[in-house]
């Protein structure tokens, strides 16, 4: 199903809905000129406040010419600029340009008329399309308002810069301007939604109430693009409650659907994952309530081009609804959503889509409901809309539209097999975005014209076109992972799919020959850098590559394994410390079926009795990836295996693969996981420093919400006695272990060792990533805040993060890219961590035994071979025999 979405891919901006831009209107005081006579203008203003743009352009146009002959050019230069409004929202381009041109010759000599005219002709140049250049506008309206001291101008000429940088794509940059406008500080960390407190009042303390609305309602649009749901949601109510006309509350109110939309998507991504028929219910809900807010934007809109922004959300909405619930085998709500789109289309067809002005606003429209009727199957209509929207975009000059319209025509043809026209369209479209620089869609008519080239069997000119398409993806991915990958940019389908697309091309099987060793190399390059992005993604933050190990030796007894997971077959590659080679082996079978054993192992590992099943299942696992290498791993004497790891094999510990006699373990390798080699840090661990935080809760407040739904650890207390006994420390148990205690101490002192002795979650969402402290959940963010916050001159790093009661979430099928992104954030070299929820005496056996391998004096063991000694001796108690014991403790990062 993501395959066939991908066939009809419009753009990012279609996917979510389109920007409506409405700039600041330009306020003129009677204090601006005394003697000027501001009578006619005003006559203007009431008009155009009551959406008679027909009759304020007249009233403006009479008054320009009236001032004109009285010799009054600072009047007459108020009244063009008030002009040119009017006739950009009548979408007369040439008469609106004439006028603010004007306005802007005869307004030199006066700098605050020049500051309102700039403001105004950079709204014009947003609505052509020319997104850079009205950003440049307004930017030297910003100069000009800050050199006649009008701050209120000022403020408002930075909402319309970041509105501009929003259709940019550069979504932290226009947070940034917002917040820059009101003098605060500008991280855009507004995840506790009690921060926003301070900017509400900010808001409530601006005299302009065009501000208000308007600033508010950009802000909560950057936030949930930024994924912060819940603090767009209520910036944009909270703008809601300011007195003003109709049309402003139908843009919050479409804007609302879009939040509310976002979320329903994130809701239906998580039910995905783990099939709880609550998050079903609840993504089902949230949907529904879009809808509603998108049919309020309609109903309180007098603008047939905002009801029809709000129309094509809902039929949107309404498709991938529909799809979803067919994929959930809901026929019978699928059927009746299919009467709903069908009303849909009705209404937009009645609304005259197809007869709205050329515009940026209106080109996106017609390629919004092209998107949506090829999604149907509906694609002569779908092509007619979009030969309309390639016209239009020609005609008004707007690169970036015309970028668009011809990528979504070459995907139309793509989709009914018309290579020819399809490449030469997309061709098109490429080199106009590459023109003007705009890599964010640049990537997507790469990765087409890849599809393209792939389908006619030119499979060298695909390769190069999808290795351009990872090329620009990894330019533009600081700005690209800003987006939440529930809301306009769906990682998982915009992304993911490029980098596996290529690995196939790279690895294909041509006439029974092995591929390349160029090529083999580069498909481990692509899938490092796609386990960057996906952290990156995950983290919605950047990282940098720590170091490169492709070609050269870290370890001279590790091998390293990349389990690569494809459409029709599973590729491993093995890389061996003695040898510039990389070995390939690959089995034909479906991804589906890959990960249908994979969920099937994980799930019988942790049952608390002996499975012949799980036996069976994990040495079937052994046998797709250690059995092919076995003997080089025995004639290279590898002692350690590093593993890659794609997918679902993320969820299954390796040190449980079964060769039908022994565990993986047993056998005498050591195993560990990296997310990817550019963020190893390969340093062995210091001897002579294991100095160590140990902090847990063996209690648990049972009152407290935070709380709720854990049980007490009650071996925590011996688990720390046991650390204090073996290794200088110092520890925080119970009501101390709080976050402010927690970091006070990560500050003042030096720790190599942490240990993290409470309950905790590993998620695909960062927000159900966490740990449990005395106080609160820290969060993944919140627990990196604290451990990077040692002073500035410590240059020393944490060696070894060990989290020993905490755990994967239930269900979830990606839940451990929340262990890795642990791993990242916490800037620990090592961490070490269970996949699931185990018993609280065996894990403080295992970990009094690991502990016990690191402090010994007549050894320096690896951090992985300490951990393969503590599982064995735990495999060999009476008891705990059972890999549910054992084997869910995985070490991630540097194995040294």
């Amino acid at each position: 199903m993501i395959r066939k979405k991908l066939k009809f891919l419009v753009l990012i901006c279609f996917a979510v809905g389109l920007l409506l831009s409405t700039a600041i209107f330009p306020a003129f005081s009677q204090t601006s000129r005394p003697n000027a006579d501001i009578q006619l203008i005003e006559e203007g203003k009431e008009l155009y406040t009551n959406h008679q743009f027909e009759e304020a352009a007249a009233a403006w146009d009479k008054a320009a010419q009236t001032y004109k002959e009285r010799g009054d050019d600072y009047s007459r230069a108020i009244a063009l600029t008030y002009l040119s409004l009017a006739y950009q929202k009548l979408q007369r381009w040439s008469p609106a340009k004439d006028a603010i041109d004007t306005s802007l010759e005869i307004a030199q000599n006066y700098p605050i008329l020049r500051a309102q005219a700039l403001n105004a002709r950079g709204s014009l140049e947003l609505a052509l399309g020319q997104t850079e250049t009205a950003l440049n506008t307004w930017q030297l309206a910003t100069q000009a308002y800050e050199r006649a001291g009008d701050e209120t101008g000022r403020i408002g000429s930075l909402i319309n810069q970041a509105q501009a940088l929003e259709e940019l794509g550069l979504y932290r940059r226009t947070c940034k301007t917002l917040l820059q406008a009101l003098e605060f500080d500008p991280n855009c960390d507004f995840s506790d939604t009690t921060a926003l407190q301070p900017i509400l009042e900010a808001f409530k303390q601006q005299k302009n109430l065009q501000i208000k609305i308007l600033g508010l309602r950009s802000l909560g649009n950057i936030f949930r693009s930024l994924g912060e749901f819940e603090s767009s949601g209520k910036l944009l109510k909270e703008s809601l409650t300011f007195p003003q006309p109709a049309e402003e509350k139908s843009m919050t109110w479409l804007n609302l659907g879009k939040t509310e939309r976002a979320k329903a998507g994130k809701t239906q991504n998580m039910y995905d994952r783990t099939k709880i028929t609550d998050e079903r219910d609840k993504a089902i809900a949230q949907a529904n309530r879009a809808l509603d807010y998108y049919q309020e934007a309609a109903n309180q809109s007098n603008s047939n081009s905002l009801k029809i922004q709000a129309y094509l959300q809902q039929l949107s909405l309404l498709i991938e609804l529909r799809q979803w619930l067919t994929q959930q085998q809901d026929n019978k709500n699928a059927a009746d959503l299919s009467t709903q789109i069908n009303a849909k289309i009705a209404q937009l067809r009645s609304s005259q889509i197809d007869r709205l002005p050329a515009s940026r606003t209106s080109i996106y429209a017609k390629l919004s409901f092209a998107r949506s009727l090829s999604q149907l199957e509906r694609d002569r209509e779908a092509f007619q809309y979009t030969s309309t929207a390639v016209e239009q975009a020609k005609a008004i000059g707007d690169p970036r539209s015309q970028s668009y319209a011809l990528g979504t025509l070459g995907n139309l043809y793509e989709k009914n097999k018309q290579w020819g026209e399809a490449q030469t369209l997309t061709e098109q479209a490429l080199g106009i975005a590459q023109s003007i620089q705009a890599e964010d869609i640049a990537y997507q008519w790469q990765w087409q014209i890849g599809r393209i080239d792939r389908a006619n069997g030119k499979t060298k000119d695909a390769i190069a076109a999808y290795n351009a398409a990872v090329a620009t993806l990894d330019a533009v991915r600081e700005d690209l992972i800003a987006i939440d990958s529930e809301v306009q940019f769906s990682f998982r389908e915009n992304v993911e799919l490029v980098y596996r697309e290529l690995v196939e091309l790279l690895l294909i099987d041509r006439n029974n020959t092995q591929p390349s060793q160029d090529n083999i190399k580069k498909a481990t390059q692509i899938i490092d850098s796609l386990q960057l992005a996906e952290l990156e993604n995950f983290l919605s933050c950047n990282l940098a590559p720590l170091v490169e190990i492709s070609d050269r030796q870290v370890d001279p007894n590790a091998a390293l394994i990349y389990p690569i997971i494809l459409r029709d077959r599973l590729e491993i590659i093995l890389k061996l410390p003695q040898s510039t080679e990389f070995r390939l082996y690959s089995i034909a079978i479906a991804a589906s079926q890959v990960e249908q054993t994979l969920d099937n192992l994980r799930r019988e590992l942790e049952q608390p009795y002996p499975s012949p099943e799980g036996k069976a299942l994990s040495e079937q696992v052994y046998n797709w990836l250690i059995q092919p290498a076995q003997t080089l791993l025995e004639q290279d004497k590898i002692k350690t295996l590093v593993f890659v790891l794609d997918g679902a094999f993320r969820n299954v510990p390796m040190a449980a693969l079964y060769d039908g006699q022994q565990y993986l373990i047993q056998k005498g390798y050591a195993v560990a996981v990296i997310p990817g080699l550019q963020l190893l840090q390969s340093q062995p661990l210091k001897r002579l420093n294991l100095n160590t935080l140990a902090f847990g809760l063996s209690e648990i407040r049972g009152n407290f919400p935070p709380h709720q739904g854990f049980s007490p650890l009650i071996n925590v207390e011996s688990e720390l006695q046991e650390i204090r006994s073996l290794l200088p420390s110092r520890e925080l148990l119970n009501q101390n272990f709080t976050s402010d205690a927690l970091q006070d101490l990560i500050r003042s002192q030096n720790f190599s060792v942490i240990h993290v002795a409470t309950h905790g979650q590993f998620s695909s969402d960062p927000q159900q990533t966490f740990i449990l402290a005395w106080d609160k959940r820290i969060d993944v963010n919140d627990l990196s805040n604290i451990l990077q916050s040692r002073e500035q001159e410590r240059t020393d790093a944490i060696e070894l993060l060990v989290l020993s009661a905490c755990k994967t979430a239930d269900g979830d099928s990606r839940a451990a890219l929340g262990l890795a992104g642990v791993a990242i954030q916490s800037g620990a070299r090592s961490v070490v961590a269970s996949l699931w929820d185990i018993n609280d005496r065996s894990t403080a056996l295992l970990m009094s035994s690991f502990y016990q391998e690191l402090a010994k004096n007549n050894v320096l063991l690896s951090k992985a071979e300490a951990l393969r000694q503590a599982q064995l001796k735990l495999l060999n108690t009476p008891g705990y025999e059972l890999p549910r014991f054992w084997a869910s403790y995985v070490l991630v990062g540097n194995w040294l």
